[in-house]
């Protein structure tokens, strides 16, 4: 596929991929916004791929917010003009490498996730993906710095709150303001096949997930 250039910019690629994972939101999304500046096109993308997460799969209340979540994260990628593509996978990195294919995709854009467990499975991923010719961009959404830029004077991670705030008063610049949501994104490819929210198996039954919305909404409101 051709990039095309308009008004002196080049996009940089031609189609790339946005993994959406906790980051579910277009405001505030730097992978979002650096994805739609180097790109023509953006397919967005969330995959659900709980046995990556061990025995630290989400329990029926999270996923019932998990479900309100995707349903409002679709609604807001509607209005500047695209869709988002869920897909259900046991192995998540297999299904990029299928929608890499699918769309003719050369990169994946995404946020830092930093538990234990996102952490082995995103080196892995981006091993993957960039032995398979695939580059991986990867910004950070949930932190005001990242962890290893705030550091004791060993260069070690700092273990009291007094030592941490300390070294936060120091940095050399402040965090970043919070990013604009696209103005706009390209339509994606009527062709490419997206499940729905109720495919996903988050329930068992309708029943179970009455159940969980009941006892979300009585914990949080």
């Amino acid at each position: 596929m051709a990039v095309n250039c308009t008004a002196g910019a080049c996009p940089l690629y031609s189609t790339v991929l946005m993994l959406f994972r906790k980051d579910l939101r277009v405001y505030d999304n730097p992978a979002l916004l650096a994805a739609s500046q180097a790109a023509s096109t953006v397919v967005p993308v969330f995959i659900w791929a709980p046995e990556e997460e061990g025995q630290f799969q989400p329990g029926r209340c999270s996923k019932w917010w998990l479900k309100q979540t995707l349903r409002d994260l679709a609604q807001q990628l509607e209005t500047p003009g695209s869709r988002l593509i869920i897909r259900r996978a046991q192995d998540s990195t297999d299904m990029l490498l299928q929608l890499m294919e699918e769309t003719g995709a050369q990169a994946v854009f995404f946020n830092h996730l930093f538990d234990p467990i996102s952490l082995v499975r995103d080196h892995s991923m981006k091993q993957r993906l960039t032995a398979a010719g695939y580059p991986c961009r990867s910004y950070n959404a949930d932190l005001l710095y990242e962890p290893w830029e705030v550091l004791d004077d060993a260069g070690q991670p700092l273990h009291t709150f007094q030592g941490f705030w300390g070294k936060l008063q120091m940095m050399p610049s402040q965090p970043p303001a919070p990013f604009p949501a696209p103005q706009a994104l390209p339509a994606v490819n009527p062709q490419l096949t997206s499940i729905s929210l109720d495919e996903l198996g988050l329930f068992s039954s309708r029943e179970q997930e009455e159940a969980s919305e009941q006892l979300a909404t009585k914990v949080w409101m």
